[in-house]
C-alpha cells in the first residue's frame, strides 16, 4: 500500500518548491525545489517539472495537494507573476492528482495554519521548518514554505476529526 502523503507546492517563475508530509502522521518525508526550464511556454515547463520532482519517484499516493493563493502586497507587478504560476501550478497538480483535494491558503492562513503568526518571517518559517525537517538545512526557502503549507493541511485535517 502506498503512503499517503500531503503535498505542499510553492510556484515561482524559475522553479517550484514542495513539500511533502505523511498524512496519516504529519512526518515530514521530503522538502525540495525543482527548477523550471526557462524556455518555451510556462505551462508545459511546469507540467514536466512537476511530473518528473522526486515526490512522484518515490511512488507515494498524493492524498492532498496544498499550493499558495498569492495576492497583492509588495512590488504587485511582480506578485502578478507569482500568482499566476500559481495558478497555473494548482490546475497541473489537478490534472496530475486528480483524487487528491486541492487547498488554496494564503501565506497568512498556511503560517497560522502550521502554527506561527500569520505575519511570520522567513526565519521563523525557516526554524519551524527545520524542526519538522531537520534533513532541509540546504533546502530553498520555497521547499521550506511548501513543507509548511503541507503541515498546516495535516494540522486541519487531524483538528477536523478530532
Amino acid at each position: 500500500m502506498k503512503t499517503p502523503v500531503i503535498l505542499g507546492l510553492d510556484a515561482q517563475m524559475p522553479g517550484i518548491g514542495f513539500g511533502v508530509l505523511d498524512a496519516r502522521n504529519g512526518e515530514a518525508l521530503l522538502a525540495g525545489w525543482t527548477a523550471i526550464e526557462r524556455d518555451g511556454w510556462y505551462e508545459t515547463n511546469a507540467h514536466a517539472a512537476l511530473s518528473n520532482a522526486r515526490v512522484v519517484e518515490r511512488g507515494w499516493r498524493i492524498a492532498q495537494v496544498v499550493v499558495e493563493r498569492v495576492g497583492g502586497g509588495k512590488g504587485i507587478q511582480s506578485m502578478l507573476r507569482v500568482a499566476d504560476a500559481a495558478g497555473i501550478v494548482a490546475g497541473i497538480a489537478t490534472v496530475l492528482w486528480p483524487d487528491a483535494p486541492l487547498w488554496r491558503p494564503t501565506p497568512g492562513e498556511w503560517k497560522k495554519g502550521s502554527g506561527l503568526k500569520g505575519n511570520a518571517s522567513k526565519d521563523d518559517v525557516r526554524a519551524l521548518a527545520l524542526d519538522l525537517y531537520p534533513e532541509g538545512e540546504e533546502v530553498r526557502q520555497d521547499g521550506l514554505d511548501a513543507l509548511l503549507m503541507a503541515y498546516a493541511a495535516y494540522r486541519a485535517n487531524v483538528e477536523a476529526i478530532s
